[in-house]
């Protein structure tokens, strides 16, 4: 599992300019008013969609055939690639909270710590929770039907949030508010739900992911 974790990383930097340019890109939005919540979405979401991507470079030319002819199981290789969404999505996170608060000091934004921390949770918590649906369905359907449905996933999750926050604003409830009464709650406690339940479903989907991967013919 290790030799995996490290074939993954040999990928990222290949990518390596990819990802530099994806941070430039978000840091310039960012300064330009696009606002430190479209920053963390942004870099997450690419990072975390990365990690699915390192599944169809193994799925080319029958990859997969010859990955398992090696000393890893089908388990271990699912386990390998929970443990690199978990990694890539912490240092996602390392990067945005390293950079945001040059973004906020171009914009002349007084920097809040706990609400950027609490941002940061839910962030987090939201991109687990597309990974945990997200690899059952590229285990399942592989990179060509995978990525059709990776994109109605992605629409789904993009229009529930908006969605929701349209329901909200009809009721009279704001999600900077919200925020607000969260951090009166205390900072470590509202940003622990989030990234718990993120944990919990992620947990959920190696199971079903590990199911669907040893039924498989490859």
């Amino acid at each position: 599992m290790k030799g995996m974790f490290i074939k993954d990383l040999c990928i990222i930097k290949l990518q390596v300019r990819f990802f530099i340019l994806i941070v430039i890109l978000a840091v310039m939005l960012a300064a330009n008013g696009s606002g430190a919540s479209f920053f963390l979405s942004y870099v997450m979401f690419v990072f975390s969609i990365f990690t699915i991507t390192t599944i169809s470079y193994d799925e080319m030319d029958n990859g997969m055939m010859y990955l398992f002819t090696l000393p890893v199981t089908r388990k271990q290789y699912v386990l390998e690639k929970y443990l690199f969404g978990i990694f890539m999505i912490g240092l996602s996170a390392v990067i945005s909270l390293l950079l945001m608060p040059a973004g906020l000091m171009i914009q002349k934004v007084a920097l809040n710590m706990a609400e950027l921390l609490l941002m940061t949770a839910m962030t987090t918590g939201i991109v687990l929770a597309f990974l945990a649906m997200a690899f059952p369905v590229q285990f399942k359907f592989g990179s060509e039907k995978g990525r059709i449905m990776m994109f109605i996933l992605f629409a789904v999750i993009v229009l529930v949030m908006v969605g929701a926050e349209k329901i909200l604003g009809m009721y009279g409830i704001e999600l900077e508010a919200g925020l607000k009464q969260l951090e009166n709650v205390g900072a470590g406690v509202a940003a622990a739900i989030p990234v718990f339940a993120g944990l919990l479903l992620y947990g959920i989907s190696i199971f079903v992911s590990v199911r669907i991967l040893e039924k498989k013919e490859y």
